[in-house]
């Protein structure tokens, strides 16, 4: 699937279809693949890149929708103000500064696991990345690890399923884990002080720090409020009909995403949906949503362009393209190559000028 700077991504299906396989280890109730979800896209890029051509890459025109779509509104929406309050400081403060795993933590652990006093093969870890709450390990894994400190050691008591698909010999028994806590990932140190603040972070004082958390929560707020916008100017506007080439596109797109994943596990994409009890048919009317979905955010996304009279102008590209270079460390030509060519790139930048405009004109709610 082809990189995208837009908001449009691939969301429920992935945690669906993954819900049914398995890692290496015995305990994994659903893993992730081995190659992360931006690797597959990276390899799928690669290979549009070396058969699209320099005029498909390099031209972009604002498309012509008005046969599809008629906008509803998307000037003067209404919004909440973002307000950042002391208490949602402390709270954000709280979760960098302390040493116990909470509901929602991605820590770092070692384990053994043991039956019958005896360590079982496909039991066993080092430095594995776990998030707690996933579902990823069996019931009582990550719920037995909230509350537990860096660095100590806990044995869970637990219970294979009575129906283990994945290892039959497991199922219904026993057994203990041996859970080591290495680390939890975006904790800072154990204690809120000015010292730890100096010796973790790049600020040299409480008020710089905290001004940082403030603008930190406000910037997380101001991207809600974005996206909640554009939906809003999607939903509002009436979709009569598709351009169905575009629509079949996308929905091929998912498909060839899906593919890639399941060669990851070593099947093809007939296994990957039966495991998941998904049907081909379902399957392919999942696509055919995504692709209308994607369609329904392509039209209003240039149908506004076009009624504000909006482009990326060539001076405009160049900017954006630059701070990307600076962001990612990456060349432009890298960076190209990777998001599937400059047309795909100013479509991108294209879309946050829209959000961005619609977003200037929204109307905040007055408060209460």
């Amino acid at each position: 699937m082809r990189k995208t700077l837009k908001f449009l991504v691939v969301g429920v299906m992935a945690t669906t279809l993954l819900a049914g396989c398995g890692g290496n280890s015995d305990i994994t109730e659903a893993t992730t693949p081995s190659t992360t979800a931006e690797e597959s896209d990276t390899t799928t890029v690669s290979e549009e890149t070396e058969t699209t051509t320099e005029e498909e890459t390099t031209e972009f025109t604002i498309k012509d929708y008005s046969n599809y779509v008629s906008l509803g509104e998307y000037k003067g929406l209404s919004v909440e103000p973002i307000v950042v309050t002391d208490e949602e400081i402390e709270e954000r403060i709280q979760q960098y500064f302390r040493d116990t795993i909470q509901e929602g933590d991605t820590v770092n652990i070692d384990y053994t696991g043991y039956l019958d006093g005896e360590a079982f093969e496909g039991g066993s870890a080092e430095g594995d990345s776990l998030t707690i709450g996933s579902g990823r390990f069996i019931d009582g894994f990550e719920s037995g690890l909230v509350g537990v400190k860096i660095g100590e050691t806990v044995d869970l008591n637990l219970a294979f399923p009575e129906t283990y698909k994945k290892n039959p010999d497991m199922a219904g028994k026993e057994v203990v884990f041996t859970v080591k806590v290495n680390s939890i990932d975006g904790v800072v140190a154990p204690e809120y002080t000015l010292e730890n603040i100096k010796a973790n972070t790049e600020y040299q004082t409480i008020e710089e720090y905290e001004q940082m958390i403030s603008e930190q929560i406000y910037m997380e707020r101001n991207e809600e409020r974005m996206n909640y916008l554009w939906f809003q100017a999607v939903s509002n506007a009436t979709i009569s009909g598709y351009p169905q080439e575009e629509v079949e596109a996308y929905a091929q797109e998912l498909r060839s995403y899906y593919e890639q994943m399941a060669m990851q596990y070593s099947m093809d994409l007939a296994t990957l949906l039966s495991a998941n009890n998904l049907t081909e048919e379902a399957f392919q009317a999942e696509c055919q949503e995504y692709g209308e979905s994607m369609m329904n955010e392509t039209m209003v996304l240039y149908s506004i362009a076009a009624a504000e009279n909006m482009t990326i102008t060539d001076e405009e590209y160049q900017t954006e393209m630059e701070k990307m270079v600076e962001s990612s460390g990456m060349s432009e030509e890298f960076l190209t190559s990777y998001y599937g060519g400059e047309g795909y790139i100013r479509e991108s930048m294209l879309f946050t000028k829209v959000v961005e405009y619609i977003e200037s004109l929204a109307v905040e709610k007055a408060e209460e």
